[in-house]
Order: structure tokens, then C-alpha cells, then sequence
């Protein structure tokens, strides 16, 4: 076996461990074919990481039924789980890398795991309702019905609502305040001069991306001002910065450059819209200031770099934390929040007189 492969075993076997200590024993894994298709990984290192598995007395594979969770251990330490989609994202991946790394500290009290179910949200509740913790971070996917949510809202294990507007008496929830998003970029781009602004929409619609909209829109009305409406038609699965770019190139072809500063829905959909400024001669920010949303790395490396708003990570961490600590206690996780972070860069241009 190469180096390589034993490694990626190990690692694999490692990221399998954490959601198996998640589940209920006596429960249905993975099969082989949908471990290899999730973790992108050949069969070679799959069947690896089952049989370090299977040693472990972790799993059972039960020929022509499948792979059975058999490790039940109980542990002392305060079970927390971070349940999200497939799809890589960069701003969950910062999400619950601020949660482990502020768990971490305090190692033989908290367990900290992520699962993961399909972008599509196929059989979502049934997971999380095999999922064994005592708090779950939950990461809904788009369209839950109101059905959905009572069984939620029934378990008997605490389910945190994470990114979206759920804030309401009796939900336990991590509120990172969309609404002050857009707020937030408005404000910035007012506060620097700018009267003539644009709002380019592309990102596929939800509660949250709605809020964002609005209140940019909304705060630019409470200033005297009516920004263009650039909408993209981004829908869900779609390639935002390749989107982001035609809609702003045929914008700007028609009316021209009837903006100063653009508020952008995301840091990624940025990379578009910076690209179809420069193809249509206007320097950023001499000619147009540019604010995206989502507080991403790769912003750094844009041409400027990025001015954004972003969720608040280590605030976010933290309210967890203090929700876990009020849960391990025997009291109730509650109603935590996180405001969103202005991340000033080059983008945005300050032209007041």
C-alpha cells in the first residue's frame, strides 16, 4: 500500500469515526459505493478505512444487508453535532472550524462532530433524527416544509437553528442577523460618498438571502436613495460568477454605468462582477466601488482585494459555546447572537468631497 493511500485511509477513517460516534447503534451506514461518492475517494481507500473500522468494533458488515453501526459507546463528554449539506462550502467549513477549535479547549467535556446529508435534502430529518447528541447544529436545506419542521421541533434532543431568521420564543437558535448585512453594505457604501447605488442579486433565493435584499434596499429608500436592481436569475446548483458577469455586462451595456457602488450578494458572485467592470473599461474602486458578502479568504486575492461583510465566525462560536455550557447545566440553549463583521479592503472608495 503507497503512503498516499494509507494516509487518505487514515484520514477518511478518522472523518468516519467522528459521525460514527454520532449514530445511533443498530443503525444503517453508508454503503461503499456512497462513502466513496461523498468523501471522493477510491474504493481501494474506502475499503480501507471499513476494515480499520471494523477492527475498531465500530461497524458490522452484514453481507447482502449492508454496514450496521455497532460501537454504542455512552460518553460523558456533551455531544455536540454540526449537521449541514454535502456541498462544499467555504462559509460552514468556517463555521464549524471556529466551533471545534473553541470545544477544543476544554477536550474532556465536549465532543464536537459534523454529519453531513445530501445538497438536495433527501431524507434530512430522517438523519438528523438518527443523529446521537446533545445538541445539533442544524443547517437547514432550502424548502423545508412546515411538516418537517414539527417533527424538528418534536425530538427530544436540542436542535440549534443556524444561519437563518429563526428567532422566535421557544426555538433554539444562533441568529447571525441577515438583515444587518445588507444594512451593513449600505451603510458603508452612504457613508462613503456614494448616492448612486446598485444591488446585484446572485445568489439563489432564500429567507436569509431575502433579508439581506431587503434591507439594503431599505436602509439606501431611508437615505433618499433608489438603487438599480441587477438580478442575475441564479438558481440553486448554478455557477454564480459566470451569471454575475453577463447580468452586469448586459446592465452596463444598456444603461451604462448608473452607479457609483454595488452591493453584490456574495464574495464568490464578486469575482464575476469585478471581471465585467474591468471588461467594460471602469477601474474599481476609482470608477465603482464594489462590497461583497460572506467575509471569504479567496477575497484577499481579488484584484482589489474585497471589501465584505461577513458572518461573525468567532461570534459565533462563542454564543455556541455559552448555549452548550447553559444546556450542560440543565438549562435551555436559547436565543444567541451573532452580528455580522464589516472587513474593510481596497474595493470600496471613499468620494466625498
Amino acid at each position: 500500500m503507497s503512503k498516499a493511500v494509507k494516509s487518505r485511509s487514515r484520514q477518511l477513517y478518522l472523518e468516519l469515526r467522528g459521525q460514527l460516534e454520532s449514530i445511533q447503534g443498530g443503525r444503517r451506514f453508508y454503503s461503499q459505493r456512497k462513502i466513496m461518492e461523498q468523501f471522493r475517494v477510491t474504493r481501494h481507500v474506502a475499503d480501507q478505512a471499513l476494515r480499520l473500522l471494523t477492527e475498531a468494533g465500530m461497524i458490522e458488515v452484514r453481507p447482502r444487508e449492508g454496514i450496521f453501526v455497532v460501537r454504542n459507546q455512552q460518553l460523558d463528554r456533551f455531544r455536540v453535532v454540526s449537521f449541514h449539506c454535502d456541498w462544499q462550502s467555504e462559509q460552514v467549513r468556517n463555521f464549524d472550524q471556529a466551533v471545534e477549535k473553541v470545544l477544543g479547549e476544554e477536550p474532556d467535556r465536549y465532543a464536537f462532530s459534523t454529519v453531513l446529508y445530501p445538497f438536495d435534502g433527501r431524507d434530512c430529518i430522517e438523519r438528523l433524527e438518527a443523529i446521537r447528541a446533545d445538541a445539533v447544529l442544524f443547517y437547514p436545506p432550502y424548502g423545508m416544509k412546515r411538516e418537517e419542521l414539527r417533527r424538528l421541533l418534536a425530538l427530544p434532543k436540542t436542535i440549534v437553528f443556524c444561519c437563518n431568521t429563526l428567532s422566535y420564543a421557544g426555538v433554539d437558535a444562533v441568529d447571525l442577523h441577515s438583515e444587518l448585512i445588507g444594512m451593513t453594505a449600505a451603510h458603508h457604501l452612504i457613508r462613503n460618498g456614494h448616492r448612486r447605488l446598485a444591488l446585484l442579486l446572485s445568489e439563489p433565493m432564500s429567507l436569509a438571502e431575502h433579508c439581506r435584499i431587503s434591507s439594503f434596499l431599505h436602509l439606501a429608500r431611508l437615505n433618499g436613495l433608489e438603487p438599480a436592481v441587477i438580478d442575475c436569475g441564479v438558481r440553486s446548483g448554478d455557477y454564480s460568477p459566470t451569471l454575475a458577469h453577463a447580468a452586469l455586462s448586459a446592465h452596463l451595456e444598456e444603461h451604462g454605468a448608473d452607479f457609483t457602488g454595488i452591493f453584490v450578494s456574495s464574495d464568490t458572485s464578486a469575482l464575476g462582477a469585478l471581471k465585467a467592470l474591468k471588461d467594460y473599461g471602469l477601474n474599481v474602486p476609482e470608477d465603482v466601488s464594489v462590497i461583497g458578502n460572506g467575509g471569504f479568504a479567496a477575497g484577499t486575492l481579488y484584484t482589489p482585494p474585497l471589501t465584505t461583510v461577513s458572518e461573525n465566525f468567532a461570534g459565533f462560536a462563542a454564543a455556541v459555546k455559552a448555549g452548550v455550557e447553559a444546556l450542560s447545566a440543565g438549562g435551555r440553549f436559547g436565543l444567541r447572537s451573532a452580528p455580522p463583521l464589516l472587513i474593510e479592503r481596497q474595493s470600496v472608495r471613499n468620494i466625498n468631497p
